[in-house]
């Protein structure tokens, strides 16, 4: 059982699974952690990852883009949209679901400061009226730089935005690295439970679950 007396931080990521068979066993995991976020408000942090933001017009990039479901998805993200958010800092970490690379800083001539880089990020959240409407796989055509798209992931971009960013974008360019540490998801591991670690920055398996003790990410046991 987990201890909601301490924060609780989902990285995002919660739909378009690989294959439409799994689409409702998905879901409703997706409603579960939305009920676990409602009744513990002060404590479970749920960030939004590139799965989401096509569903509350936030990009018309997309990746496996549910056309079917799109209407009760952007429904139950809109009706949610409280709960959500792109960054969350706590205990000398930035959370975020793809990390936050120097690179796309300097693009967008963000200051390097992580509560800067937070207010930008979560002010760049807004939830539309009705979900985009996708266009072709690699026109990078994103409404905000959050959702930039690097040429690693088949976009036009040098490197993509916090929710985008690929682990060889931000390897050795990963920002805040005298300030803070920075905790995501979003580049899939094999091994279920593992991470990768360098400089500052984990990149976890979104997976499992992990401790950030304010110095290193240990898998929960």
């Amino acid at each position: 059982m987990l201890n909601t007396n301490l924060p609780v931080v989902f990285l995002g990521d919660y739909l378009d699974p690989y294959s439409d068979s799994s689409y409702e066993g998905g879901f409703y995991e997706f409603l579960d952690i939305i009920q676990f976020a409602k009744e513990n408000p002060d404590n479970v942090t749920l960030l939004l990852g590139d799965h989401e933001i096509h569903y509350i017009g936030l990009s018309n990039d997309c990746a496996r883009f549910d056309y079917k479901h799109a209407p009760i998805i952007h429904k139950v993200l809109k009706e949610n949209e409280q709960l959500f958010t792109g960054a969350f800092i706590y205990n000398n970490a930035i959370f975020t679901h793809a990390g936050v690379s120097l690179t796309w800083l300097n693009n967008h001539n963000i200051k390097e400061h992580p509560v800067i880089v937070a207010n930008y990020i979560n002010r760049q959240i807004k939830f539309s009226d009705e979900p985009s409407c996708p266009s072709p796989w690699g026109s990078d055509y994103s409404v905000k730089a959050i959702g930039d798209i690097g040429r690693v992931r088949g976009g036009s971009c040098s490197v993509g935005g916090p929710l985008w960013c690929d682990i060889d974008e931000i390897y050795y360019t990963s920002a805040f690295k005298d300030q803070i540490n920075q905790v995501f998801g979003h580049s899939q591991l094999k091994n279920t439970g593992s991470f990768i670690h360098n400089d500052n920055f984990w990149m976890c398996d979104s997976r499992a679950v992990f401790i950030w003790n304010g110095k290193e990410l240990k898998l929960y046991d």
